[in-house]
């Protein structure tokens, strides 16, 4: 029982700690017309990069932008 109790609360431990999914440091990230991004569990960080969004970019974290990020020359959408 004790060992039960153990793993569930280490689990429970790591289940609430946020990782960085996409990080930016130093290039172009380009979404064209009609592309979908859906990050579901975890930060989006643009150090120092440049995010051209031109489709749908939906976040469902912390979106950190230190940089660029822009509708790639359209009408891009961030959702956060």
């Amino acid at each position: 029982m004790r060992f039960v109790f153990t793993l569930i609360f280490i689990s429970g431990i790591f289940s609430t700690t946020a990782q960085t999914v996409l990080f930016n440091n130093g290039t172009v990230a380009r979404m064209n017309p009609g592309c979908i991004v859906f990050i579901n569990d975890g930060d989006v960080k643009n150090n120092t990069g440049i995010i051209k969004n031109a489709g749908l970019f939906t976040i469902e974290n912390n979106f950190i932008n230190n940089d660029t990020a822009t509708g790639g020359n359209a009408s891009g959408l961030y959702k956060v």
